[in-house]
């Protein structure tokens, strides 16, 4: 099974895996969506930006 595979269970991971809470991606140098930037602190302020955005269109939309 791939999963109990070594080589192949990042790929089985990326696949069926529990995603995290928050993901955050470089679309330019990352256009396959591989190395999630969500916990990077040099990504921190572009996430909080981010959040602060879909909270306010949350609101304003009074989705719970």
């Amino acid at each position: 099974m791939l999963a109990d595979d070594p080589d192949g269970k990042k790929y089985y991971d990326w696949s069926f895996g529990k995603r995290p809470q928050e993901e955050l991606y470089d679309m330019i140098n990352d256009p396959f969506q591989l190395q999630n930037l969500a916990d990077d602190p040099s990504s921190q302020s572009i996430r909080e930006e981010l959040k602060k955005r879909l909270f306010e269109e949350l609101r304003e939309s009074q989705d719970p």
